[in-house]
């Protein structure tokens, strides 16, 4: 399965794991980076044509570590939709916020959204895309904030019948697989 998105930007997230404590800080650094100031990050809600049941929205990427991801699962026993319910709440900002930094208009546009409300990327945590990264790399991830235009779309693709050997060229590239661990 292949997924496409649009998205306008994108920021580098560092941060510690393992461990309660640090599993719940780093959730809390991806949250703090998914709510920066940043117009487009609320492009989900203007895109939809007022239907905000939709469950292909954009509302940008979290891309995160297999090892940070791993931790979360082992350490905190976190499913992927309770990750996505935790990123959900805790990307929200106060509606006084969002104008105070000056995306009032994109308020606005999105018409769901009035003064004292907590506001969101999106209107429903399953909404949010996570991607697990791979290879053996640090602990970095990635925000990547929505695009105005353009919904998610999905489409089945076909692997070359040569898929394992491009897998192992793949591990000595950017390291083994996590299975391999």
């Amino acid at each position: 399965m292949v997924t496409i998105t649009f998205v306008n930007s994108m920021v580098n997230v560092l941060w510690g794991y393992g461990g309660e404590t640090a599993n719940n800080q780093a959730i809390r650094c991806m949250a703090g980076n998914m709510k920066a100031p940043n117009w487009n990050r609320l492009a989900g809600m203007i895109t939809g044509d007022g239907d905000f049941s939709v469950p292909d929205l954009p509302s940008g990427i979290s891309i995160w570590p297999h090892t940070v991801l791993a931790a979360l699962v082992r350490d905190n026993g976190y499913t992927k939709s309770q990750l996505k319910e935790l990123l959900y709440e805790d990307a929200r900002e106060p509606y006084e916020d969002i104008v105070a930094w000056g995306g009032e208009m994109m308020l606005k546009e999105a018409k769901i959204w009035h003064p004292g409300d907590n506001c969101g990327l999106c209107t429903r945590p399953d909404q949010l895309t996570i991607v697990c990264g791979g290879g053996d790399q640090g602990g970095h991830g990635f925000w990547m904030a929505p695009a105005i235009f353009g919904l998610v779309t999905s489409v089945e693709v076909q692997l070359p019948k040569n898929w394992d050997d491009l897998l192992l060229d793949a591990e000595i590239d950017l390291g083994a697989l996590p299975s391999a661990h």
